[in-house]
């Protein structure tokens, strides 16, 4: 049980954060929004890929809407965006409170020997609206955010050392 007194901070912000947008999802959930993207963004491109119809692609796009489409192609193929999309919005909401817990880990990185400052950072990040808001729509950032921060996190902490050794 040494791992959990050591990783506490993160299982407190991971729970509260997933909380506090669980709270926020079941407030303002609304399917016909929910289901409804811009039309010409990188997220309708990737439903398009996902439902099979023909789109002409800019190639320029590709590095964004591939990652998505097979994302929201996983999440098809579980039957998800059939009559349950609420479990999409459920998965967000853990993806954005994997977020909050890989920005404090950047923070304690970012800031050391202070122990308050990541806490209170991440906290204001978990409270940021947008982040909560975008958890109740089918948006690329409920999935970009963790993963860039994430790739963020492993450049400063490996910082060119192999992840391997």
């Amino acid at each position: 049980m040494r791992w959990l007194r050591k990783y506490r901070i993160h299982f407190v912000l991971f729970l509260g954060s997933l909380a506090l947008r669980l709270i926020y999802v079941l407030w303002v959930f609304d399917k016909e929004r929910f289901g409804t993207v811009l039309p010409k963004s990188v997220d309708s491109i990737a439903l398009y890929f996902v439902k099979g119809v023909e789109h002409v692609y800019p190639a320029s796009w590709a590095s964004f809407y591939i990652p998505l489409a097979y994302f929201y192609k996983a999440l098809n193929w579980l039957g998800m965006f059939d009559d349950r999309l609420f479990y999409v919005a459920i998965i967000n909401c853990f993806l954005g409170a994997a977020g909050v817990v890989i920005f404090y880990s950047l923070a304690k990185i970012i800031f050391p020997g202070r122990s308050k400052t990541p806490i209170i950072l991440s906290i204001i990040f978990s409270l940021y609206y947008p982040g909560l808001y975008f958890n109740a729509l089918v948006l690329s950032e409920n999935l970009f955010t963790p993963l860039f921060l994430g790739s963020i996190y492993l450049i400063w902490r490996y910082n060119g050392k192999s992840l391997f050794n």
